[in-house]
């Protein structure tokens, strides 16, 4: 089956937040719960999404198998990922086009929400095959980025979350690309105020000193 776009949108939320927010209004595609006791091993198949609640005091052992064949037979969120990678990799004069629809579809799957964030890094491939229409991409992103700061609250968690997607973006203009260190600061800035405990400080002190 397809990752529910409503839940990818909620990516960026605790469980607990999705299980209020998004699982009630889940039609066809609910998940298969159920409570691991002590003792017990739960078997996740290979590409099954999923997610961990711990009900009381736990202490946990995981493995997983990186090396497992990706099962993407529509266009959800888990399988652009895969789409992604697959881009990344084209003849350079095939990846303007599939960059373009994969940035378009990611848009419309996250639906504006910071999850949309995961796939920034692929910009630096993109800029490479058409630097107008990455840079157009970078921009809205960057849009989004600013109305998450103004959202969020200072010092909260979600806030070093929204720090780590200015750094990506600051590091796709002033590292990777064009090297524009003034847009760079101008997106790191606020955000450094916004959570200082993320630790962007110190790529924020070195951009300002490039300019003197």
């Amino acid at each position: 089956g397809e990752f529910p776009e409503a839940s990818a949108r909620s990516l960026h939320l605790d469980v607990s937040a999705w299980e209020a927010e998004v699982l009630p209004h889940l039609s066809t595609t609910r998940p298969t719960t159920c409570v691991q006791r002590a003792g017990e091993t739960v078997f996740v198949p290979n590409s099954w999404s999923h997610a961990t609640v711990n009900l009381d005091e736990t202490i946990g052992i995981a493995w997983q198998n990186y090396h497992a064949t990706q099962l993407c037979r529509g266009e959800d969120f888990f399988c652009l990922g895969s789409k992604f990678d697959s881009a990344s990799r084209m003849p350079q004069d095939k990846q303007a086009a599939q960059f373009r629809s994969l940035f378009k579809r990611s848009e419309e799957i996250t639906g504006g929400t910071p999850v949309m964030f995961k796939f920034t890094h692929y910009l630096e491939q993109y800029w490479k095959n058409s630097p107008a229409e990455a840079l157009a991409v970078w921009k809205s992103q960057r849009v989004l980025l600013e109305r998450l700061l103004q959202e969020t609250k200072a010092h909260t968690d979600y806030a070093v979350l929204v720090a780590a997607m200015a750094k990506e973006l600051a590091d796709i203009i002033g590292k990777k690309t064009t090297q524009d260190l003034k847009a760079a600061t101008a997106v790191l800035m606020p955000a450094v105020h916004k959570a200082p405990q993320a630790g962007y400080g110190v790529e924020l002190a070195v951009l300002l000193g490039h300019q003197k």
